[in-house]
């Protein structure tokens, strides 16, 4: 190759991308990529890999027959970030109906449940932060604090949930105060087990005397078909800042909707929308 053709080739190369530091943090879903593999498969499957309703329980009709009524007035114009009027004030009548009640201040709609644990940790994760999280975990949940830079700390599991009787040993060998903790308190994903009420308020004080933010997400508390509810967080600590919830329609209507809301401090309500904006 004579020297005008290896100049050629270096002014022609693929450049080396810019990449900001946190790219390589952004691991992806092995549960989500598995749905490519599953479309490819032409026999029947049941879905253990993620918490997916079976297609036979999403009421496709009755979404059917909603749909053709409301199309006639429907406005396909941009809407409030924090949601649609008439649906918050829907979500607040209907959380009405359960253990916890809420308010339109508390309330912004999402993309889902993924939207309002990206924004949970967009306002509280900063690079080197220390997070705490269930072993084993949803790991689109711990992927996000990962994709902040958190550091995370993994607290076994057991039949009553998290084993907060080990956090204050473990956190302490940290040398750090963690800034978040991350659960799925009520039919965890994957174990489905589901943390005791002493439990949640032993990690209620730890979180107090920490100043953490506990991200309480909690999809499938609403499914209960056996057995008694135990309190939730808000119920046992009402209207506490350091509880920031998530919840969605993906289980109790279908996950294509991609609806779901963050129930959180009235001071964060603002910057929840401020951070919507920058998503979607």
């Amino acid at each position: 190759m004579t020297t005008t053709e290896t100049a050629y080739q270096n002014r022609h190369s693929a450049p080396t991308l810019p990449l900001a530091g946190r790219a390589k943090d952004l691991v992806g879903s092995m549960i989500d990529s598995s749905t490519s593999l599953l479309a490819a498969q032409s026999h029947d499957i049941v879905r253990f890999a993620m918490g997916s309703p079976a297609d036979e329980a999403v009421p496709a009709h009755e979404f059917r027959q909603i749909a053709g009524e409301i199309l006639d007035h429907a406005s396909f114009t941009y809407g409030a970030t924090e949601g649609e009027p008439r649906l918050l004030q829907l979500l607040v009548d209907y959380l009405a109906t359960t253990p916890d009640p809420s308010s339109l201040d508390r309330l912004v709609i999402t993309t889902g449940g993924m939207q309002g644990l990206d924004l949970a940790c967009k306002l509280f994760v900063d690079p080197g932060d220390l997070v705490i999280v269930e072993s084993p975990t949803y790991t689109n949940g711990s992927a996000t604090a990962l994709s902040y830079g958190a550091q995370l700390l993994e607290v076994p599991v057991d039949d009553d949930g998290m084993q907060v009787d080990q956090l204050e040993a473990l956190v302490a060998r940290t040398r750090q105060t963690p800034k978040a903790i991350y659960t799925i308190p009520t039919f965890q994903n994957p174990s489905g087990v589901t943390m005791s009420e002493e439990r949640r308020r032993e990690l209620l004080r730890l979180a107090h005397t920490w100043g953490s933010v506990i991200i309480d997400d909690d999809p499938y508390g609403l499914l209960r078909f056996a057995g008694s509810d135990i309190p939730t967080f808000q119920t046992l600590s009402p209207g506490d800042p350091l509880i920031f919830s998530v919840r969605t329609f993906s289980k109790i209507l279908a996950p294509g909707w991609r609806v779901g809301w963050v129930d959180a401090d009235p001071s964060l309500r603002q910057l929840l929308i401020n951070g919507k904006q920058a998503m979607d």
